[in-house]
């Protein structure tokens, strides 16, 4: 009686689409989300951008994980092959979470995203788990289509820093098809660590968990205004360089948005201000920060 109760609750089945991608295949198994092309969402070389769920029946908890894998702004480093190169410039195929030889390992990259770990159990393993690939190069935060000469000019091509459109289409599609959680973990590690806490403030307002904390591990920028002197801030040289190259502060850059989203919340001229004052936007939440030397 029980195992025909749990092969039913398992079993796969079909609902509509409602934004795009994937609504419902089955409970314990990655499911895959495709976004629709023209809308906005897209990896770097202009493939369809993909994330993953494995749900379960028996409760709303979710969590999710961003993955990590470096960050690009030149055309070397985005067309990838170097050990400093962003992860995924090829794309996110279907059978991502398959693929061993992918970075998510069947999901057993972290604890929270395996439902049994061989060397952890966590409480998020019997949660609704949604696994978020990285694609951009831009740690998930970029609005830009930048072309890129990586030796010579026969050899331009577009990279698309779109990671701040996939992000919105993630919480978009969450919120349609999986409803609010009970509870609520966005965390992530190194390029997804920065991700995991400068998409969170949008991911709660999106998905209104009745509870909800976020665990950053490796990711939070240094504080480097944007005039500072690199001798004391040895972190601006860089914040300047993705501020243009991943459209930071255009029109629709994260940067602007964030600034009119939650006017006070940090200085607009120091990227890790923006991350450090979460706390004062959401002081009912658990945040924290991992790190590691």
């Amino acid at each position: 009686m029980k195992a025909s109760r749990f092969s039913m609750l398992a079993a796969k089945v079909t609902i509509g689409t409602l934004i795009g991608g994937l609504a419902h295949a089955g409970y314990f198994q990655w499911d895959t989300v495709t976004a629709p092309t023209g809308g906005g969402a897209t990896c770097g070389n202009g493939t369809p951008y993909r994330f993953f769920v494995n749900r379960t029946p028996f409760t709303s908890k979710t969590v999710i994980m961003f993955e990590g894998g470096g960050a690009c702004w030149d055309g070397v480093s985005c067309k990838g092959g170097s050990m400093l190169a962003a992860v995924n410039p090829d794309g996110v195929p279907s059978n991502y979470m398959s693929d061993f030889n992918r970075q998510a390992h069947l999901g057993l990259v972290t604890p929270f995203t395996a439902r049994i770990d061989p060397l952890q159990a966590v409480k998020t393993q019997s949660w609704n788990i949604v696994y978020v690939p990285y694609c951009t190069g831009d740690v998930q935060t970029g609005n830009k289509t930048v072309v890129y000469n990586p030796e010579d000019p026969a050899k331009t091509y577009a990279f698309e820093h779109k990671g701040l459109n996939n992000m919105k289409y993630v919480a978009n599609w969450m919120a349609a098809n999986m409803g609010a959680p009970a509870q609520l973990l966005i965390t992530g590690f190194s390029a997804g660590g920065v991700a995991s806490s400068a998409h969170y403030a949008m991911f709660r307002e999106v998905l209104r968990p009745k509870k909800s904390a976020l665990l950053s591990d490796a990711g939070p920028l240094m504080v480097a205004p944007r005039n500072g002197d690199p001798a004391q801030y040895p972190s601006v040289l860089l914040h300047n360089k993705i501020r243009e190259a991943w459209g930071l502060d255009g029109p629709k850059g994260m940067v602007t948005e964030i600034v009119a989203k939650y006017p006070g919340v940090g200085d607009p001229n120091n990227l890790g201000t923006l991350q450090g004052n979460l706390g004062k936007v959401f002081p009912q939440d658990r945040l924290g920060y991992t790190l590691f030397q």
